[in-house]
């Protein structure tokens, strides 16, 4: 996909394969661990595809972007001011897990007391 001789539509410059590359394979904090595991190649066009969700019409206008602050501010921190820009991936990180970890994270894998109440 790389282009060989100059910019194309029909092929990427190597800043795109980098761009690329980076969304596939996910964020890693500080010491290289993974925070997200990345998004899998062949759905980038189409409904509910990267423009939806990941690029947005524009700058800030994505669905992931929307999400994002809306749990950064109002779950993590209780700030309507709060700012990405200003925020650092790993005290984000920290500050998501001492405030939110215990409700969100899929950590136990006992169903039992699901099954209990009727659950199948």
């Amino acid at each position: 996909m790389l282009c060989k001789e100059g910019d194309s539509e029909k092929c990427l410059t190597a800043a795109q394969v980098t761009a690329l590359k980076k969304l596939y394979e996910g964020p890693n904090d500080a010491k290289g661990r993974k925070i997200f595991p990345g998004y899998l190649p062949g759905a980038e066009e189409g409904p509910g595809g990267w423009e939806t969700w990941i690029t947005g019409p524009a700058p800030g206008k994505s669905l992931l972007f929307a999400f994002s602050g809306g749990y950064f501010s109002n779950f993590v921190y209780g700030k309507a001011d709060w700012n990405y820009k200003d925020a650092g991936v790993n005290q984000a990180m920290k500050a998501a897990d001492e405030k939110t970890a215990r409700m969100l994270n899929a950590t136990n894998a006992n169903l039992a007391a699901f099954k209990a109440r009727g659950g199948s």
